[in-house]
């Protein structure tokens, strides 16, 4: 906790404990993260041996400091009469190519050729539980990391977000959203969260409710299709809770009327996207939409990655294009498939490198879509589908990582566009 504190205080850059592998490890391992050159000084150790020294796995830790701040490091080091403990290792600096460098070894290897070693293990283990190709695309983006650093965009948005949810919380008159849901979705909290956020009055409603009162829907503005397993995927996924609707004369027709009135729109996240676009027979500007299908690592997705906004007429997008901000994915079957080659268009979103180039290279690309292609909405731009979840960055704490100057998530901005779109 008090690590946590000085870091907050900006005293310390950064902090890791030293356990497996010893000193050597907890020091290479920071080099990974910081993607920083490492230069350990010549050591004063009494008589001690440097591999010893290295490689001992007893008590201890790193700090980084800054050169401004390492009076006031060593100040608290004093004050708990620790100063005996403590060594001077050495210096970081960012570099174009970095490396570990041991003085006292006459020792110099670059970051990439250690994270080769590193990852070398990981990556045989992968090629054979997995598809050998995305192995293969992951181990290589490890190693050749810092080779891009110079050409690296990372997150940026072209807009500014701002929180509304003060200025909706007080009005007594919301527009009614539907969180729709089946068996198995277990998503429908957090997008429910998102709409409220952004001024809507939610309510939960089954794909039950809808066969059970043809007329529920009527009153509603909006439709959010969740994320989760509808029937546990075990007919693909969200065909099982799309075969419901078909199969059902009170869904099919109330949905079907539902998704042609114009001054209504609808959402689909991650399984209500692959549900939904097994309805494209009563989904109006739709046929151009994709299946979707087993991602290319033959495994489970869930990670942050980076999703770049085209131009498109999509109401959720409106003021965000050209932005990549960081996303969630959570799928096992999200690799788009089309019918016809020329269907790639009304593309929403799609996944990006740290270039901000769209890729279909594993992991930045979770799942091997064509074009990086991830989100779509239909003619109008009234419906929208996609397989990340936008519902739950709500807030930014929520991201495992995002800039600094962030106070406010980018992705507030998708659900305020649809209730200006409704007001």
């Amino acid at each position: 906790m008090t690590s946590i504190k000085r870091l907050k205080n900006k005293i310390l850059n950064a902090y890791h404990d030293k356990s497996d592998g010893g000193l050597i490890t907890t020091i290479i391992e920071m080099g990974f993260s910081s993607n920083m050159s490492i230069k350990l000084n010549k050591l004063n150790l009494n008589n001690q041996d440097l591999y010893k020294f290295l490689f001992n796995e007893e008590l201890g830790g790193v700090f980084a400091i800054s050169k401004n701040n390492k009076n006031k490091f060593f100040n608290i080091i004093k004050k708990y009469k620790l100063d005996h403990l403590l060594h001077e290792l050495g210096s970081i600096k960012k570099e174009e190519n970095p490396s570990l460098n041991i003085s006292e070894y006459n020792y110099t290897e670059s970051l990439s050729k250690l994270r080769k070693y590193w990852s070398e293990l990981s990556y045989l283990i992968q090629s054979k539980r997995d598809n050998k190709k995305t192995a293969k695309e992951e181990y290589d983006s490890k190693i050749n990391f810092h080779k891009d650093v110079k050409d690296q965009i990372g997150p940026r948005i072209t807009y500014t977000p701002i929180d509304k949810s003060k200025k909706y919380s007080v009005l007594k008159h919301k527009p009614k959203m539907a969180i729709f849901r089946e068996q198995g979705v277990n998503g429908h909290k957090e997008m429910a969260n998102a709409f409220r956020l952004a001024g809507f009055d939610c309510y939960d409603i089954n794909t039950n409710d809808i066969i059970n009162n043809p007329e529920i829907l009527n009153s509603y503005k909006g439709l959010a299709a969740c994320g989760g397993f509808s029937y546990g995927d075990v007919l693909g996924a969200g065909r099982g809770w799309a075969n419901k609707i078909i199969h059902n004369e009170n869904a099919y027709n109330a949905l079907s009327l539902f998704f042609n009135s114009k001054d209504k729109f609808t959402l689909g996240v991650c399984n209500g996207c692959q549900m939904l676009s097994n309805l494209k027979e009563i989904i109006p500007g739709s046929s151009h939409w994709p299946s979707f299908t087993h991602n290319n690592s033959n495994q489970f997705e869930a990670r942050q990655v980076l999703v770049k906004i085209p131009k498109s007429n999509s109401i959720l997008f409106k003021g965000m294009h050209e932005s990549i901000i960081p996303i969630i994915v959570s799928h096992g079957e999200g690799k788009v498939t089309f019918s016809k080659s020329n269907d790639l268009k009304k593309i929403t979103m799609a996944y990006v490198d740290d270039s901000g180039k769209k890729t279909t290279l594993y992991p930045n690309n979770p799942n091997g879509s064509v074009s990086g292609a991830t989100g779509f909405c239909n003619n109008d731009g009234r419906i929208n589908i996609m397989m990340p979840h936008p519902e739950r960055l709500m807030h930014i704490n929520n991201f495992s990582w995002a800039p600094s100057k962030w106070k406010t998530s980018p992705w507030v901005k998708i659900f305020n566009n649809a209730r200006e779109w409704v007001d």
